[in-house]
């Protein structure tokens, strides 16, 4: 769990600083395929900036289809990072995902710190006595 909360902050803060650089293109989708648990749709897609061809592969709504074009998001800095949905969006998933860990954690860990601090108690007024 705490791999969690340090996995999904780090990307939060990650997207997060991609999205303050972040620009966009129009690209083209080239296939989409479901897949994952939720039957999500990803597509592969390409898009140019200053004549450089990039490739990229998002999850996508699900209407988006072959041969569509669509929005690309990518950071200024390095086009290589880029994505069918705005870093910001991204970056508020992520967050949440630490906040649901955290709220885990502490209810795991509340339980626990009480039981050791109730036995603590009376071992000490045991141990006065």
């Amino acid at each position: 769990m705490l791999w969690d909360i340090v996995f999904f902050g780090y990307r939060a803060v990650v997207e997060n600083d991609i999205s303050s650089r972040k620009q966009t293109s129009f690209g083209t989708i080239g296939q989409c395929e479901h897949r994952g648990r939720g039957n999500a749709n990803w597509c592969h897609y390409s898009f140019v900036i200053d004549d450089d061809w990039y490739p990229g592969v998002s999850k996508a709504d699900p209407e988006v289809t072959f041969g569509q074009t669509v929005d690309v998001y990518y950071d200024s800095r390095d086009p290589k990072l880029n994505a069918l949905e705005d870093f910001s969006k991204q970056s508020r998933v992520n967050e949440h995902y630490v906040y649901a860990f955290l709220f885990q954690l502490a209810a795991v860990m509340c339980p626990l710190v009480e039981n050791w601090s109730t036995y603590a108690l009376s071992r000490m007024i045991a141990w006065r006595s």
